[in-house]
């Protein structure tokens, strides 16, 4: 069994406001990390759901942003 977690990114140290991307990650029942992904995304993004939505797929969602991805972390496409 995988467990997946959604949030966002963005660089240390710049002062000016920046665009911050999603990222998902992804680990087993023990808390060990499988992999870790980033998506960049035009625009400020931030990951506030990720939902299961058909086998081994599922929808990252923040903001305006929804895009679907694998459970192995590669993105499907984008959802509007």
């Amino acid at each position: 069994m995988t467990l997946l977690a959604a949030g966002w990114t963005g660089l240390a140290g710049f002062k000016k406001n920046r665009a911050f991307d999603m990222m998902v990650w992804s680990m087993d029942l023990n808390g060990e990390q499988k992999w870790i992904k980033r998506y960049e995304v035009s625009g400020p993004q931030t990951a506030e759901s990720i939902t299961l939505i058909k086998n081994n797929h599922f929808l990252v969602s923040g903001g305006k942003s929804f895009f679907e991805i694998d459970s192995d972390g590669i993105f499907i496409k984008n959802h509007k």
